[in-house]
């Protein structure tokens, strides 16, 4: 009798069976691991391509960035295509200013307002599951998160970082609706970096909804 040339080893199919399962895993991890940075320090909108590095709009996932040094407006005016971005890193040494005026923006992990300066102005529908507004050390900088007329902000697990009082930076409610799971208030979190209406009436307890 002849061998059966058709028939792979058991050796070959195991081989091809890994070599698979390999490519599966690092088409995952590549698409865990997605970061969508914005390609310069200049004004631009969400939903153009060629405002980020990669040129393509933020994914499903995406790790984003926008901390360029300069003075610039990050303009998203239409909902994102992506049913929601991973994360949001924003603010730098410079004064970029992110204006949201289309519902869609939704943040599964953290929005991160970290960096020394910044400012985002929420005039429709935000989501959150973390929210981290100047939670930067000592330096207290001026990163402000607006939320506006019109707005209704669920900004999830909130920590403000400010160490000196002030109105005009940290969270600051304007007209807009807040829902927060918890807002903490103590040590580096001021009761005058989170202004309630333009009376600067100071927010002193964490409540969902909070309107």
């Amino acid at each position: 009798l002849k061998p059966d040339t058709n028939r792979m080893s058991p050796c070959r199919i195991l081989s091809k069976t890994l070599i698979f399962a390999a490519l599966i895993a690092g088409c995952t991890l590549t698409k865990a691991e997605a970061q969508s940075i914005w390609a310069t320090g200049s004004a631009g909108n969400w939903n153009t391509a060629s405002s980020w590095n990669p040129a393509a709009v933020p994914g499903v996932g995406a790790a984003t960035y926008i901390t360029n040094t300069g003075t610039f407006t990050v303009t998203y005016d239409s909902p994102m295509s992506a049913a929601s971005i991973g994360s949001l890193t924003f603010g730098s040494s410079g004064a970029p200013t992110l204006n949201i005026t289309a519902s869609g923006f939704n943040v599964t992990g953290t929005l991160n307002m970290s960096g020394q300066n910044g400012i985002i102005n929420v005039n429709s529908a935000m989501t959150n599951a973390t929210t981290q507004v100047a939670n930067n050390s000592s330096n207290d900088g001026t990163s402000a998160l607006k939320i506006n007329t019109g707005a209704v902000a669920d900004l999830g697990n909130v920590s403000i970082g400010r160490n000196n009082q002030g109105t005009g930076a940290g969270l600051l409610v304007a007209g807009g609706s807040v829902i927060a799971n918890s807002i903490p208030i103590g040590s580096r979190n001021s009761y005058a970096s989170m202004v309630i209406n333009s009376s600067g009436t100071a927010l002193t307890n964490a409540a969902r909804p909070l309107m």
